[in-house]
């Protein structure tokens, strides 16, 4: 798992230089990650998950090269909210709800093999994306600025 994960972390690492100088925006990226979590990441993450929850040693061998995973992401996303002048905050929790939409994609995928399905939930997202990242002030300002919901009769 720790060879797996660390090439999966280097090929971000490459992604992220092959991109250096460029402003990517997050469909490239959204598309990169959803490769990597639906070309097999995710479904092995899957497999070890419920060992790591309730074996406190195995789990603890992973957390340094799943925190180099994870800092690699980070690298990655903040590389684009740089180029878009997003708070790095708000680049993070805006990375962590795509990471945790295409974790529920993945996981749901097991039982439903549908590949335009999946492909229209991307392009909603993606497409929300953009408008966050167009937001004069960002990704927050953008969510302050939604209507107001109706009241719960």
């Amino acid at each position: 798992m720790a060879h797996d994960l660390g090439a999966v972390t280097e090929g971000l690492r490459g992604f992220l230089v092959e991109g250096a100088g460029r402003r990517r925006g997050p469909d490239e990226i959204v598309d990169h990650l959803w490769g990597l979590m639906a070309g097999g990441l995710f479904y092995v993450t899957m497999e070890y998950l419920p060992e790591a929850r309730h074996n406190a040693p195995f789990r603890e061998r992973l957390l340094p090269v799943v925190q180099e995973f994870h800092a690699a992401l980070d690298a990655l996303w903040l590389s684009v909210s740089d180029a878009h002048g997003l708070d790095p905050l708000e680049a993070r929790v805006t990375l962590n709800a795509t990471l945790c939409l295409m974790r529920g994609m993945v996981a749901q995928s097991v039982l439903r093999p549908d590949e335009d399905y999946f492909a229209s939930m991307l392009d909603h997202w993606k497409a929300h994306l953009l408008a966050l990242f167009a937001a004069p002030s960002g990704p927050r300002a953008a969510l302050d600025r939604r209507p107001a919901s109706p009241p719960m009769s």
